[in-house]
């Protein structure tokens, strides 16, 4: 059974996180809004960060990120 939806929650923290649930957890892609303003786009499996995305500052900057199970890899 598919129950993979799209779905805009807030966060504990305050964030809101737009993207694709499978269930309750974060599973594909999807945007975390900050308060600041600031954003992140990329992947998420099993409610974590896993792959390619970028952060992009409340300023306009823009970071490219790698994450391994919800760990940062590497930036530019």
């Amino acid at each position: 059974m598919n129950n993979r939806k799209h779905k805009v929650i807030t966060l504990a923290d305050g964030c809101e996180f737009e993207g694709v649930f499978d269930g309750e957890m974060r599973n594909g892609l999807g945007m975390k809004r900050y308060p600041n303003g600031a954003r992140f786009f990329g992947i998420y499996v099993d409610d974590v960060r896993h792959g390619n995305g970028y952060k992009m500052h409340a300023d306009g900057s823009v970071h490219w990120v790698s994450y391994i199970n919800g760990k940062l890899q590497a930036n530019s």
